[in-house]
């Protein structure tokens, strides 16, 4: 089953990349034209930015599959579905922007990451699912602050557009998860 949901999301992923990779058009008329020339090697926000988005995204691959590995609880294990299907988006739009801009988007998790998985990885039941839970809304906080930071002081304008679209998805999976954990995640 697994095999059959990375290849979903690769097609999903490659309608996407087919956007992002579109030859730039000169349009007259009400719709303004496009610049057709690339884009100059963003600044350091963006940099650090694309560094960011995709240790998130490589963490959230992670994580997805995990729940859908150990979690018995059926809603648990969708939105593990879920994370590991726009994690895999993220992570394909991520490597193509960077790849674009001559830029690198290798992620590899921080230390505290690895530290979470592994200790999600010993865990079953009711335990498994509250870690994955707590773990999720961490990294969906963390994901975030990292693109509203991008949104403000980016200067890669389709960087800010592509955290901006992200910013209303990021907010619904922070609801979600408190729906999932009965409401008590966002009160503390």
């Amino acid at each position: 089953m697994l095999e059959v949901l990375v290849v979903s999301v690769l097609v999903s992923g490659a309608a996407l990349l087919a956007h992002v990779h579109q030859k730039p058009r000169v349009t007259v008329g009400a719709v303004p034209a496009v610049e057709s020339r690339p884009i100059e090697h963003s600044g350091f926000a963006d940099t650090t930015f694309l560094e960011r988005a995709a240790r998130i995204a490589m963490y959230g691959l992670l994580l997805g599959a995990l729940a859908i590995e150990k979690s018995r609880d059926p809603a648990v294990r969708a939105f593990g579905e879920k994370l590991l299907q726009e994690s895999q988006v993220v992570s394909t739009v991520i490597t193509s922007i960077a790849r674009l801009r001559g830029m690198s988007s290798a992620a590899a998790l921080d230390p505290h990451q690895r530290s979470i998985m592994q200790q999600l990885s010993q865990l079953s039941g009711a335990d498994f699912d509250s870690g994955f839970l707590a773990a999720a809304l961490s990294g969906y906080q963390s994901a975030l602050t990292v693109f509203e930071l991008e949104t403000r002081a980016g200067r890669d304008d389709k960087l800010k557009e592509f955290a901006s679209d992200m910013l209303p998805r990021l907010n619904r999976r922070i609801r979600a998860i408190s729906v999932l954990a009965g409401g008590d995640f966002l009160r503390n």
